[in-house]
């Protein structure tokens, strides 16, 4: 059993029927046999250790039905013919009011208290039909002979002071893991991983954690996307009962990087996760996960120190070559501009799970963030009012950029069409219909068109017809409407196409054609 597990005694508690039913009927199958507790010795059991207990418990058997001679049996003589006979007198005694509760890391489970011999017998006597709980009846026996006893869920195996599990409670064993792994020969292993690849270790892309149990030669594989907060030798040896058991697993991490340029060196040092973190592992103060992923990390920080610039995303490593790199994670030219301009500030190496621009920009963006924006905007008032504005949690990088690169574009637009102090209802309509189809295209335009119901209605038929967007729309037009509509949209379709140079005499003909006699002048510049 593992070792470092604290076990400790809960207080009592009512006996519910079911299971004083359970231990009456267990009395009485071990007045029948009370060897059932006794494992089965293999070939490897020279030497059988459970002698003494053997012929204590042939006196128990015959004296099974003789209650005054169990109890004189249950108080003295082998601990582990004690609990037995203690047991059998349940089926005297009829009723169990109270259990007490016995405590370990995996789960409680209770007993009923009779003779005198240790918490321990009891326990594993009274759960015999348990593949963990029945061991506490033979652990003193195997910390004082040096055996090795094997439990599954239809019996205890002793194979004497050799480790060498069967392989039919190996196989059940390792099924009891919570990670469905598949066995391919003596490999168990999760479904992204291959067969050859754990054989040889080399397995690139991914980080993994290999457990070969040397005494049942079975090689156990799982990578970080299926690690679990477990940890599988603890899991694997709750079954067994032994001297130094956890020595029995030979545990390593492995991770090596997917090549994604020819000709590079950068990954292929040898290094190994240090034997602290692997003796943490084994006294279960790490989990699968957790050791996985500091082996990474190990692998990771000496890559980082060797005074490169290394780039690795997603188990792919670009080596030196920041253009390969970038050119990896898809980026449109708005986020290959920042992260060209964030990786050259930076100037060191990003190893990172995530193969997408922003998530990318997101480990350097605090101190390099500015410049990456600024490169879009090339306005540094601009840049830090949205940088001090901008909320990681609500949004992503990349919106932030696209929303810097849109205004910047609709900025450098409208600069070059002229200004208004002040316009009428029906210019300032127009105005701003042909600005918005500028900036945001024929979406954003029929969309103001639509929200305005208070302008010209012949105006905004004549604009619908110009974007060539009025199907479907006839019946929000009455026939006058539209057939005044229809008369100018030649102008309002060239107020859409003009050059700015041309966009005021332009405006101010649409506004004459639909009927307005104002005269209006842009603000000089």
């Amino acid at each position: 059993m593992a070792k470092n597990q604290k076990l400790r005694m809960g207080m009592a508690r009512s006996s519910s029927k079911t299971r004083e039913k359970e231990l009456i009927k267990l009395a009485k199958r071990l007045a029948k046999n009370p060897m059932m507790v006794i494992p089965k010795c293999d070939d490897d059991c020279i030497k059988d250790p459970f002698v003494k207990a053997r012929k204590q418990l042939e006196r128990v058997k015959d004296a099974a039905d003789d209650e005054d001679l169990l109890k004189t049996l249950a108080k003295k003589g082998d601990h582990l013919a004690r609990a037995v006979a203690a047991t059998i007198l349940l089926k005297h005694q009829g009723k169990i009011p109270m259990l007490a509760v016995f405590r370990a890391p995996w789960g409680e489970v209770d007993y009923a208290i009779r003779g005198k011999t240790t918490k321990e017998k009891l326990v594993g006597v009274q759960n015999i039909d348990h593949p963990v709980w029945r061991l506490f009846a033979v652990v003193d026996i195997v910390k004082k002979k040096k055996v090795y006893i094997y439990s599954d869920k239809n019996r205890m195996i002793c194979t004497g002071r050799i480790p060498n599990p069967p392989s039919q409670f190996v196989d059940w064993d390792i099924k009891q893991l919570p990670y469905g792994l598949q066995k391919n020969g003596n490999i168990h292993l999760c479904k992204h991983l291959k067969p050859e690849d754990v054989q040889s270790t080399k397995v690139e892309g991914k980080a993994y954690l290999r457990i070969h149990w040397k005494a049942a030669d079975r090689i156990i594989a799982i990578d970080e996307n299926c690690a679990k907060q477990e940890n599988i030798p603890t899991l694997l040896s709750k079954y067994m009962a032994g001297p130094k058991i956890s020595d029995d697993f030979e545990i390593s991490v492995h991770y090596q990087p997917t090549c994604g340029i020819k000709d590079c060196s950068t990954c292929n040092e040898d290094w190994n996760i240090s034997p602290q973190e692997i003796k943490k592992y084994r006294k279960t103060m790490l989990t699968d996960l957790d050791l996985i992923q500091k082996g990474r990390k190990k692998f990771e920080d000496q890559i980082s120190s060797e005074g490169r610039n290394v780039y690795i995303a997603s188990g792919i490593c670009y080596g030196e070559d920041p253009d390969a790199f970038i050119e990896s994670l898809k980026p449109d030219e708005v986020e290959r501009t920042a992260l060209e301009t964030a990786l050259k500030s930076y100037g060191g190496s990003i190893i990172t799970d995530s193969s997408t621009p922003s998530k990318v920009l997101s480990i350097i963006w605090t101190d390099h963030g500015e410049d990456a924006l600024n490169a879009i905007t090339g306005d540094l008032g601009m840049t830090r009012d949205l940088m001090r504005n901008f909320d990681l949690s609500k949004s992503t990088i990349s919106s932030l950029l696209h929303d810097a690169a849109r205004m910047i574009k609709i900025h450098a637009v409208l600069s070059q069409l002229p200004e208004y102090d002040s316009l009428p209802k029906d210019w300032e309509f127009a105005d701003g219909i042909a600005r918005s189809y500028r900036t945001g295209g024929k979406a954003e335009a029929m969309d103001m068109i639509l929200k305005r119901r208070d302008a010209s209605m012949p105006l905004a038929w004549a604009l619908l017809l110009a974007l060539d967007a009025s199907s479907g729309k006839e019946w929000m037009f009455n026939e006058i409407q539209r057939e005044h509509g229809s008369g100018v949209q030649d102008q309002a379709r060239k107020l859409l196409d003009v050059d700015s140079d041309s966009y005021h005499s332009s405006l101010s003909a649409l506004m004459r054609a639909v009927g307005s006699s104002k005269e209006v002048e842009p603000r000089k510049k």
